[in-house]
């Protein structure tokens, strides 16, 4: 009888090795011979203490199961993996919250090592580890900063560029042999007068081309068609003038029909 209390002794000195430094409660299962239910009442006891103590979230559930040395090893660890099964079930059955359950599965090994009987072997230990609380965030003080030093931005201009003595090379072209616009110049026109406007010290020189022969009433009847357009968008008539040069200054050797177009043009010309 002393040597039973002796072993009972130093197997509760031993099992807390196998706990973890953190809050956890514990709970114990006895087991008989060969049997995956513990024994009397205990699995009643179990699921009650589940429903009543495990009020805070879990981090983690280790279930540590030990058996005897009666037997093989593998028919014990069958055992021991049945007996889990059974305690699994009811923690799925009342944790709201199921977290990760590890299971340990051990053999006759402790047995062997504090020498106790087969009866005092077959033991289910089961630790519910509690989750960290989160401390609340404190709530930063409210801080009065001082206003700031207004100060001036000193702005850099750009410095615009002075149109005066260049000319543009329009992309305003002509259907041949007429004083018809090939496409929509608004957008070219309103470039033009927008230089104008921020340089409205200039003058305005507005040369008609033509290809192939030398008509020069065509290619002044162009330039007077931008001339009017440009008076109708802002720019006053007396700034500028009109001319045609015919075909004498051409853009490009005219070879095809797309070189003859680029020389239908009209230039503008700064002073």
């Amino acid at each position: 009888m002393a040597k039973k209390i002796t072993l009972f002794t130093v197997l509760f000195l031993i099992i807390p090795l196998f706990s973890y430094s953190q809050n956890c409660k514990e709970y114990r299962l006895n087991y008989g011979y060969n049997q995956i239910q513990p024994e009397g009442n205990s699995l009643i006891a179990f699921r009650d203490f589940v429903k009543t103590s495990l009020k805070d979230s879990l981090s983690k559930i280790v279930v540590q199961v030990y058996s005897d040395s009666v037997g093989g090893e593998a028919s014990n660890l069958k055992i021991g993996r049945m007996r889990f099964e059974i305690v699994e079930k009811i923690l799925r059955q009342e944790l709201e919250n199921l977290p990760q359950i590890v299971l340990e599965n051990y053999t006759s090994s402790l047995q062997k090592q504090l020498k106790l009987s087969n009866d005092n072997a077959r033991f289910m230990q089961i630790t519910f580890y509690e989750a960290e609380k989160k401390q609340e965030a404190k709530i930063p003080q409210e801080v009065t900063v001082p206003p700031a030093k207004s100060f001036k931005i000193r702005e850099k201009k750009e410095k615009k560029k002075d149109y005066k003595g260049e000319t543009i090379v329009t992309s305003i072209f002509f259907i041949g042999d007429k004083s018809k616009y090939l496409a929509d110049p608004t957008a070219e026109l309103k470039n033009i007068c927008d230089i104008y406007k921020n340089q409205p010290s200039l003058r305005l020189r507005i040369s008609g081309h033509v290809c192939c022969e030398n008509r020069k009433a065509l290619s002044k009847k162009r330039a007077k068609r931008v001339y009017k357009d440009l008076i109708r968008m802002g720019i006053p008539k007396e700034k500028m003038s009109f001319t045609g040069y015919g075909n004498k200054r051409p853009l490009v050797e005219e070879v095809d029909e797309k070189s003859r177009q680029k020389n239908r043009r009209v230039e503008v010309e700064f002073f």
